[in-house]
């Protein structure tokens, strides 16, 4: 491992003891208030429950169909969408919200993010925005595209409050006290960045269609572009955004709850800049058996086996931290989740 390497591994192993100490880079050991952080990881607690239920009553359907049936707010077509969307942007992201709002604040020597209040009045807007999203749907007010069913009203909403944290987390990290940025910070502000510009591109912002939905989608005007656009967006939303957060917070969790500095800060660019580099193409090989330029499936299969390269650089980083430490895995229950997630990446990305 080089010097350089050695430098960053050291500055999360001091962030990582038992208060977070701070006085290694002559800053003064201080208590974080976490509160944003806190409202939007029990709201994600919340969502996680809400969201399972939609996927009870959709297995209920599966095995009966007609179980629900004359409830139009019950059929498989509206509950679907919400479950889907649900875990992405209620549960995962609410989620993620909140665990970079309790690491960003230790990794670059602050008590708090830039705006507290900001960050707690963005965690209730974006619970009001999934509260009316599952009244529209429910409603039948829907745009009628996969993983963007949501209509343009509340697509704007979402951009807003998206947009809300992308500030707070860029003005956090630009009036930090510790100068250089861990890798978890990198995924903190470029990920965010992706998913805003994902989500307004592959929601085609700029053609509302009907805005109240009414199955009048804002899509593209020729189809086969349009299922290009929606995959492309759909397969970036775990690429850009969910993948990179729980390797943010891999990146973050493993060297401190085991107290071992990061095997290679070095490993840890190769898996961010590869993730960045070939993730975007990725999504169009599940169009291969559709008349889609060929050009285009070349790229997606070569971006797919590209990927095999910062999914190993991130795996060997991980497994080379854990070593001489997996007693812990047994022992820290945070631990065992994150690791149990870090093998299903692993498996997941090489099948």
């Amino acid at each position: 491992m080089t010097s350089a390497g050695k430098t960053w591994d050291q500055l999360l192993y001091r962030f990582g003891s038992a208060r977070d100490r701070s006085s290694t880079v002559g800053l003064a050991v201080q208590e974080h208030t976490d509160e944003a952080a806190k409202i939007w990881l029990y709201s994600s607690i919340v969502w996680l429950t809400i969201v399972d239920l939609f996927g009870l009553i959709l297995a209920l359907e599966l095995i009966s169909p007609n179980l629900f049936a004359g409830i139009p707010w019950l059929l498989f077509s509206r509950i679907r969408p919400l479950h889907v969307n649900g875990v992405i942007f209620a549960w995962l992201s609410m989620m993620y919200w909140g665990a970079l709002f309790y690491m960003i604040p230790r990794l670059t020597g602050l008590r708090s993010m830039w705006s507290e209040k900001l960050a707690i009045w963005t965690a209730w807007g974006w619970n009001l925005w999934f509260l009316l999203g599952i009244l529209t749907i429910l409603m039948g007010m829907t745009q009628g595209r996969e993983y963007a069913e949501f209509i343009w009203p509340l697509d704007i909403m979402l951009i807003i409050l998206w947009t809300s944290n992308i500030v707070n987390i860029l003005m956090t990290v630009f009036n930090r006290r510790v100068k250089p940025l861990y890798v978890t910070t990198w995924w903190a502000m470029a990920s965010p960045l992706w998913l805003g510009a994902d989500y307004i591109i592959g929601n085609v912002i700029w053609r509302p269609g009907a805005i109240w939905g009414n199955g009048v989608s804002g899509a593209l005007p020729t189809s086969m572009a349009d299922g290009i656009l929606n995959w492309w967006y759909a397969h970036n939303l775990f690429g850009l955004w969910l993948t990179p957060m729980l390797l943010a917070g891999l990146y973050y969790m493993v060297p401190r709850i085991t107290k071992t500095p990061l095997y290679s800060h070095t490993l840890s660019l190769v898996s961010f800049w590869g993730m960045a580099f070939f993730y975007t193409g990725v999504g169009h090989h599940h169009l291969l058996q559709t008349p889609t330029p060929g050009w285009l499936k070349t790229i997606a299969i070569l971006s797919s086996v590209s990927l095999l390269i910062p999914v190993f650089a991130f795996t060997v980083n991980i497994l080379m931290t854990m070593r001489g430490n997996w007693e812990k895995f047994f022992t820290n229950l945070p631990l065992r989740f994150g690791l149990t997630g870090f093998v299903f990446y692993f498996l997941v990305n090489v099948q």
